[in-house]
């Protein structure tokens, strides 16, 4: 086979209940892209603003709804949604990309109390490492995006573009 075989569609290879799977962990992938948008905005508000500890329920709430979907996608995946010698893989994929809104909550967390050190005298922003973070928020971002495309996409020339 070697070179002149190329896998057209990766979805032609899946069983119907890995395409769920795949489904699902893209709608996982949806609250992941949702909670970095939020970190990135509570990121930029100033350390006075209101919105930085009302922006947290919100951040929760996706928390919330990415383990519900977690769960869910779990008892998909080990009742017997999917071959057997890709449950483990998909059970960790599952655990990684819901452990990205996740990191997510705790970050915004990290800033609410920041915020109440700042009203305190303490500084909360410096600019290198605001670059720096910003810089991480945005390369979560397109690796959120590129994961999404790979989820959806049934070709493999569309997932690696």
């Amino acid at each position: 086979m070697g070179e002149s075989f190329r896998l057209k569609s990766i979805k032609g290879i899946l069983v119907v209940g890995e395409k769920g799977i795949f489904n699902e962990l893209a709608q996982i992938v949806d609250l992941a892209l949702e909670a970095n948008t939020l970190s990135t905005k509570m990121f930029k508000m100033s350390p006075t603003d209101a919105g930085l500890s009302e922006s947290l329920p919100l951040m929760e709430g996706l928390w919330n709804r990415a383990a519900d979907a977690a769960f869910k996608c779990s008892e998909d995946i080990t009742g017997g949604a999917v071959s057997p010698n890709v449950i483990d893989s998909l059970l960790r994929c599952t655990q990684l990309v819901a452990d990205v809104v996740h990191i997510n909550l705790h970050g915004g967390r990290e800033l609410v109390r920041m915020a109440k050190a700042y009203s305190a005298g303490l500084e909360m922003h410096y600019a290198h490492w605001d670059s720096v973070f910003e810089s991480m928020l945005a390369s979560a971002e397109q690796s959120l995006l590129k994961l999404k495309q790979a989820l959806g996409s049934s070709n493999v020339a569309e997932m690696m573009r």
